[in-house]
């Protein structure tokens, strides 16, 4: 794993390609960016929002997990997390996580970022239970019985079969779940997302579409 405190202060285009290519438009801003690096460092909260929305895409999720491999004060770290997740940045963040810490990897980062002890109610969500549901596309051949394993729900059933239509085989995972086993929820991309704090006991998984193939 590279050590992003020094791979950030080598201010050169060489550096930039470590890990992947940072574009060439992204150079002349990398003094501004690095200023906010090191201000997140030191515990701005607001500085780590911005540096994360800053960051060239393919990257973002290599510096959001650099917090984590790294002390950083609980407000920096879950200013990291969910600007991250709620950008283009997640992919990469749940790929380090999930490499780390196994299938439960996101759910340990939301966990540990305490995002649950301030968690509100949902509107419309009944605290004692409610549904969630997964969309996912999967292809020929994929087990079905594993398919529901997901790290991301939503309390919209529409959300979840959005996500289920861009594969041959499009699976819809209903699960009934307790306000207290979530670790996270955002509306911020109007995805109504929820974040378990574990893979719920009871499913059900219902194929709304098989390819030809199949068949």
């Amino acid at each position: 794993m590279i050590d992003f405190d020094e791979y950030m202060k080598a201010q050169s285009a060489e550096a930039s390609q470590v890990t992947v290519d940072v574009t060439a438009s992204f150079m002349p801003h990398y003094a501004a960016w690095l200023e906010r690096y090191e201000a997140a460092r030191a515990g701005c909260a607001r500085s780590a929002h911005d540096l994360i929305v800053s960051t060239p895409t393919p990257l973002r999720g290599e510096v959001a997990w650099s917090f984590f491999e790294r002390p950083a004060p609980l407000r920096v770290r879950r200013a990291v997390l969910s600007t991250a997740w709620e950008s283009s940045g997640w992919v990469g963040l749940q790929e380090f996580a999930e490499w780390e810490f196994g299938a439960s990897g996101v759910s340990r980062l939301f966990q540990a970022c305490r995002f649950h002890r301030r968690l509100r109610t949902p509107p419309g969500i009944d605290a004692r239970g409610f549904y969630v549901w997964a969309g996912k596309a999967l292809k020929n051949g994929d087990d079905l019985n594993e398919s529901w394993l997901s790290t991301s729900w939503s309390t919209d059933r529409r959300v979840a079969l959005r996500f289920s239509r861009v594969g041959p085989v499009s699976v819809l995972i209903r699960a009934r779940v307790r306000l207290s086993d979530v670790v996270y929820y955002s509306d911020d991309r109007g995805e109504r997302e929820v974040i378990l704090n574990k893979n719920p006991r009871r499913y059900s998984v219902r194929v709304l579409k098989k390819s030809v193939d199949d068949n």
